[in-house]
């Protein structure tokens, strides 16, 4: 693969957050020596959206984020990612992802502001 997972996500955070695909490209150069075009980023965009389940569980009081987030995924085919907004990262939700197979990415953005993507 020529581009990463961990790119191909960063686009999509970006571009979700209301970024253009040109900003984004923009802000690319400033970590990866190999570019994208604004046009790949928007590819990706079109390949990957159907693909994507998102949910924002900031305002949720514990334990509710991790109860939502694996109500979600009981219901969600394998071939679908879970994109979830959260507001720090879930120390507790992990080993239970990994018991039930799922791999996960998380990237902390600021404080508050947790991106996790959770597959198969």
């Amino acid at each position: 693969m020529r581009n990463s997972p961990q790119k191909i996500t960063r686009c999509l955070d970006l571009f979700y957050r209301g970024i253009s695909t040109r900003k984004v490209q923009e802000h690319l150069q400033a970590f990866y020596p190999h570019n994208v075009s604004n046009v790949s980023i928007y590819k990706w965009v079109i390949k990957y959206a159907e693909n994507i389940k998102s949910i924002d569980v900031r305002d949720l009081e514990m334990p509710l984020p991790m109860v939502t987030i694996l109500r979600e995924l009981e219901k969600l085919p394998e071939d679908i990612l879970l994109y979830v907004n959260h507001k720090k990262v879930p120390e507790f939700l992990l080993p239970e992802l990994q018991e039930r197979g799922y791999k996960w990415m998380i990237e902390e953005i600021e404080e508050g502001n947790v991106k996790l993507l959770i597959y198969k």
